[in-house]
């Protein structure tokens, strides 16, 4: 089961002489705790200010907040204001954002799961690549690949697809990926699939590919196969990718993948 936190939902509560009264019992709600694993979590981010610029003469103080659970990864993002300008402009007002993260599940398997909820929790669970639905696995693919090598992808994986599951497009050069989602931890992929990859490489008018596997590596004969057709110049290049190698790939381009929180902080 794949558990998300990457959406979330907002509340406003505020106050004061020029501010409706609008959910005041937003301010009593109990922070820093996760309510799913039921204990104290921790502040990651805090940053507060003293704003005396904007309204000259009122003193307007801002603080934020964002707690995560370490366990389960909840977190709660909380701005809170205050502005103390009675003499000079007649406020004296408070104002509280509170952006709160949803759970959503999905099953490994999940042909609705974003791929960007996949590729952190394959990141984080490498064991379970096997597992997922072999379209997403395309997807991720292209998803991960795109970053990788700075390229455009085009997804065109479907039944009767004479081998090629994506087209990277890299400057003027186009690059034909096959991707092998295997449901065996130990399977070993074979040479019959690298020999049909150069076939359809070349029926596209490419002399670039890569074939990407879920198997725990490639066979001898597999790598033989890659080899004559770059030595005999068939194609101008050939990248073989198994689990480990495309799972390193994805630890790269994934690993300071950006919080969902961090796009709500206002200071």
């Amino acid at each position: 089961m794949i558990l998300s936190y990457d959406e979330s939902l907002k509340q406003l509560g505020g106050y004061g002489k020029n501010t409706p009264t609008v959910n005041e019992d937003l301010y009593f709600n109990r922070r820093g705790y996760c309510q799913y694993c039921e204990k104290e979590i921790k502040v990651i981010h805090e940053k507060s200010i003293l704003d005396i610029s904007t309204l000259p003469g009122a003193g307007w103080y801002k603080i934020e907040k964002v707690w995560e659970c370490d366990k389960c990864g909840w977190w709660e993002h909380v701005f809170d204001s205050y502005i103390d300008g009675e003499n000079s402009w007649d406020m004296k007002d408070w104002s509280l954002t509170v952006n709160s993260a949803i759970l959503k599940k999905f099953n490994v398997d999940a042909k609705d799961v974003p791929i960007k909820i996949l590729s952190e929790y394959i990141n984080k669970n490498p064991d379970k690549v096997h597992e997922i639905h072999h379209r997403k696995m395309e997807e991720l693919v292209g998803d991960v690949f795109g970053e990788h090598y700075s390229c455009e992808v085009h997804h065109v994986g479907r039944t009767a697809d004479g081998g090629k599951d994506l087209i990277l497009v890299e400057s003027d050069k186009t690059i034909i990926v096959q991707v092998k989602r295997r449901t065996l931890a130990g399977k070993t992929e074979g040479a019959s699939s690298v020999r049909e990859l150069i076939a359809t490489t070349l029926l596209t008018d490419s002399r670039d590919c890569i074939f990407v596997t879920t198997a725990d590596h490639f066979s001898e004969q597999a790598i033989c196969e890659k080899n004559i057709a770059l030595t005999k110049s068939i194609v101008d290049s050939y990248e073989l990718y198994d689990r480990d190698k495309f799972l390193g790939v994805l630890d790269l381009v994934k690993k300071d993948a950006e919080k969902p929180w961090i796009r709500m902080l206002e200071m």
